[in-house]
């Protein structure tokens, strides 16, 4: 009986033993597994955040370098307009400076061309301002003791250049319409200063002879009258020999 309860208890201490054990094993290869599971995963999770973290700066770098493709691009833009615009001001500048210097040119080829055309009238005018000098020499002005006669003028006008035929003894002709009567109206033109259009002709006839005439005008506004000796003169034409200035318009002689 005693054999038989020791043998019980043996029996049981054993497979209470062979129960730990197996819970022993068991637990040891929970936690190997565990282990196992723990390790693969800071293993992997590990290589995952350096490779995403590596990922971050690497799309970090790409952005950066787009930001300065991008900002380096509009710097570019930025200078080339600012050298187009510098280039566009020079050529600008250049171009006003060019168009300044032809103007230049152009205005002193202008001058020169004014002052070569000006020279033959200057040369001109000096002639005709030395030849005023030089008639105004040769008129004599005299004092006068006639009625309505302020002064009288004497001067060598020189003939008025005809167109008639000169052979021979002349003429004159009073009619209007002769040639004798347009070149009569030169040489009183030639004395006294005054043009046919600005002339108010009074009367023109014989002067004493048939080679001398006399002719009495004035001025459209009737301020200034004047009567003019005239006489021919063979192979040349009508001449002016005497003025009288008077104060009065004289209608006939």
């Amino acid at each position: 009986m005693a054999d038989k309860h020791t043998e019980g208890s043996r029996a049981h201490r054993f497979e209470k033993k062979r129960k730990s054990t197996i819970l022993m094993n068991w637990l040891v290869g929970a936690g190997s597994a565990l282990l196992i599971v723990f390790i693969a995963l800071m293993a992997f999770g590990g290589d995952d955040q350096p490779s995403n973290a590596k990922g971050s700066d690497e799309e970090k770098a790409v952005l950066n370098s787009e930001s300065d493709q991008e900002e380096n691009t509009e710097q570019d833009k930025n200078n080339d307009s600012s050298t187009n615009d510098q280039t566009n001001k020079q050529d600008s500048e250049q171009g006003e400076s060019n168009g300044s210097d032809s103007n230049s040119s152009s205005n002193s080829d202008d001058e020169d061309n004014s002052s070569n055309e000006e020279s033959p009238n200057d040369e001109s005018s000096e002639e005709e301002q030395d030849k005023d000098a030089s008639e105004e020499e040769d008129t004599v002005i005299e004092e006068s003791g006639e009625e309505n006669v302020a002064k009288i003028v004497k001067k060598d006008w020189g003939p008025v250049p005809t167109e008639m035929n000169t052979s021979g003894n002349h003429t004159i002709s009073y009619d209007k319409n002769s040639q004798d009567w347009n070149e009569l109206i030169k040489a009183v033109s030639k004395a006294t200063g005054l043009s046919k259009d600005n002339m108010i002709t009074w009367w023109i006839g014989n002067g004493g002879s048939p080679q001398k005439a006399e002719a009495t005008v004035s001025n459209k506004e009737k301020t200034e009258h004047y009567r003019v000796f005239i006489h021919w003169i063979d192979g040349e034409g009508y001449k002016p020999v005497k003025l009288e200035v008077l104060e009065e318009k004289e209608v006939d002689r």
